[in-house]
Formats: structure tokens, sequence, C-alpha cells
């Protein structure tokens, strides 16, 4: 009786362990198709514009339509790769997701001349428990940081800071930008996503800003172990 307990416990922990990936696979495909769709989409449309003008005398509009598409068609084949690296088991480290953001924050960064300071004091003696899908959350998170900075924030300077301690990780990005009042972001549909994808995965996000005065993002996320 005893045993049987003992492998019937056994057997439901491994279904509940792959119902849990089933899911976090659902969502990071579900994440996906929407995304793609959007790009896609907003691809075909661009695609029919241009059309239009194609007879039209005007170079300079159509060689902005023509950029528009090109950053639509990267940030598609961008996001697709790192979906897959994502999902691939070979992966499954925190030290491949470090790795990841240092090469991502170099290459967005270095193309627009922003000066970055990166330091990771990773201590790989007390290592974190993180799954799939907070290890995506994570990535995506830092990517939507860096891609801001890039974007929006006027920087020249960025810092990122990455320490753990038995418990948690924390990853916090720095810049000396333009700055944003929260407040008034907050309103906004891409700071409200932010927020909920930190909620869903159980990450604690901090945000520091003011009008001229950059901004600072803390993401800390606590050992599954």
């Amino acid at each position: 009786m005893i045993l049987f307990t003992i492998a019937y416990f056994l057997a439901l922990d491994r279904s509940r362990r792959s119902l849990r990936l089933e899911m976090v696979r659902n969502q990071i495909a579900s994440d996906l198709h929407d995304d793609v769709g959007a790009n896609l989409g907003a691809i075909n449309n661009l695609t029919d514009l241009l059309k239009k003008r194609h007879d039209q005398q005007d170079s300079s509009a159509r060689s902005k339509i023509i950029e528009r598409i090109k950053n639509y068609t990267r940030d598609t084949i961008t996001n697709l790769q790192d979906t897959v690296w994502a999902i691939n088991p070979l992966n499954d480290s925190i030290e491949e997701l470090l790795v990841k953001m240092r090469e991502f924050a170099f290459l967005m960064l270095g193309a627009k001349d922003i000066e970055l300071s990166y330091e990771s004091h990773y201590d790989t003696q007390h290592p974190i428990q993180m799954d799939m899908q907070q290890r995506h959350a994570m990535f995506m998170m830092f990517k939507e940081v860096i891609n801001n900075i890039v974007k929006h924030s006027g920087a020249s300077q960025v810092s990122v800071d990455i320490r753990n301690n038995r418990t948690s990780l924390t990853i916090a990005v720095q810049d000396n930008g333009v700055g944003f009042d929260p407040d008034v972001l907050h309103r906004g549909n891409g700071l409200k996503n932010f927020r909920n994808r930190a909620r869903e995965n159980f990450i604690d996000l901090k945000l520091d800003s003011a009008p001229g005065a950059g901004a600072h993002t803390h993401m800390t996320i606590h050992s599954l172990a």
C-alpha cells in the first residue's frame, strides 16, 4: 500500500509537470502567433500602400515605407529566433539566458552608438531555479527595456547590472536619457502589458524615472527551489 501510494503521487507529480509544460508552450505559441501575426499584417498593409504609390514621384515617401517594411520583417525574424531559442532544452540555464541578454544589449545599443556598461555578478555557487516560461518572460522584458531605450530615450549611456543571492536574481537597467513620467505612461498599453507580464510570471518590477532624469528598471525573480 505504501509503495502504491508513493508510485501514485510520483505519477501525479509527473502529470502536473507535463501539464504545466504544455501550458507554457501553448502560451509562448500564442504570444508568438499574436506578435508575428501583427507584424505580418503591418507588412501586408505597407506593401499595399507601396503599390499605390509606385507610380508617384515622391521617392522619399516610398523609401520610408520600404524602411518600415524592413523593420517589421527584421523584428519578426528576431522574435521567431528568440522563441525557438527559449524553448530549446539546451538553453535551460540561467547562464545561457544571461549570455543571450548580453549579446542582445551590445548588438542593439552598439548599433546606435550608445555606450554600454554591462556587469554580471551572477554567482554560480547559488544558482537560481527558473522554469521555461519565466526565462522567456525575463528575456522578453529585458528586450523591451533595451528596445525602448534605443527608440525613445535619447540616451548616450546605459548600464546593466546583474546580481543574485541564494533566493533571487535581479537585473537592473539604467540610462541617462530623457526619462518619462510613469503616471502618464501607465495609461498606455505598452507599460500596462509590461507590468502584466511581470505579474503573471512572479517577477518583481520597479520603474524609477522622471522627465529629464533618465530611467531605472529593476526586475527581480525569486528562485523556484
